[in-house]
């Protein structure tokens, strides 16, 4: 046992001794590198704190307007056209001030869906696709597409409002529920440019890929009606 002892108080020593010349030759440089860690940790817990500090901030500038925009609607049509140079400017300080945040993107579909109840289309277009480019891996990038594409039907550009939405199926299928809209939004298009074909062609796409979509249940219902018309042969 005594021998078994003194085996073990020699060890002990041999580690005290190693860890003393490891410290005494590498002291100073673990003291650097402590104080580089811990200042690095100071300085990340400070960005953190920044950002959520610019995070909340944000949101509460967005709530506020939010909040102006449904005062803005309940507005008559003049008080609204005198009333929107207010709400843009709001919207433009948020999405310059935080354009990378959630609040701008926010921003930008109030703006866009001001101009679209102003009826000015064209505008309110320009504005849902830059909030579709802005933040493309975001939900609200194919609400702004979907937006962008009604905004210019009603403005008269067929074509963008065809491009917007194919722009949701080709990059929002497996994302969002905007999709089967777009799909029969192409359909009811085609179909009143008398493209039937092309009109049956996306119907049918709604009707497999989605088969228990509302919006599946307008196109079987196109489907029924174009072929009692004679204008298709049935499915």
């Amino acid at each position: 046992m005594q021998h078994g002892s003194h085996d073990q108080q020699s060890a002990d020593r041999r580690i005290i001794a190693g860890l003393t010349a490891f410290l005494t030759k590498h002291g100073k440089a673990m003291v650097v590198f402590l104080i580089v860690a811990g200042v690095g940790i100071v300085a990340l817990f400070v960005a953190l704190s920044i950002r959520n500090s610019r995070v909340e901030t944000s949101l509460e500038a967005v709530e506020q307007l939010q909040s102006d925009y449904y005062d803005w609607q309940s507005l008559d049509s003049a008080g609204q056209e005198d009333g929107y140079a207010d709400l843009h400017a709001q919207a433009e300080a948020i999405s310059q001030s935080y354009p990378r945040l959630y609040a701008a993107s926010r921003a930008l579909l109030v703006d866009a869906e001001a101009l679209f109840a102003l009826e000015r289309f064209d505008d309110a277009a320009q504005r849902y696709v830059e909030l579709a480019d802005r933040f493309p891996k975001t939900y609200l990038a194919p609400l702004g597409l979907m937006g962008a594409a009604v905004a210019s039907e009603n403005s008269g550009n067929i074509d963008l409002a065809l491009d917007y939405l194919n722009r949701i199926v080709d990059n929002y299928a497996d994302t969002s529920s905007d999709v089967p809209r777009a799909l029969f939004s192409i359909g009811r298009i085609h179909e009143t440019q008398d493209n039937i074909v092309d009109a049956e062609r996306y119907y049918n796409q709604l009707i497999q890929d989605y088969p228990t979509s509302t919006w599946t249940d307008l196109a079987r219902t196109r489907i029924i009606s174009l072929t009692a018309q004679g204008r298709i042969g049935g499915t």
